[in-house]
């Protein structure tokens, strides 16, 4: 019984899907990402209040 549970999960594996990889560098890109992350933080928590 275990074992059939484990073949049909790896029978039914998410598709993967590809994603843009930018690697941070300088100082100044990683500030730049905080500032971006930050402010897609505050707009989803203002949308979750809204």
């Amino acid at each position: 019984m275990f074992v059939n549970a484990i073949e049909e999960s790896a029978k039914n594996r998410p598709v993967r899907a590809p994603v843009a990889v930018k690697f941070i560098e300088t100082e100044d890109e990683l500030r730049e990402f905080m500032r971006f992350r930050e402010k897609k933080a505050k707009e989803k928590l203002n949308a979750n209040n809204g």
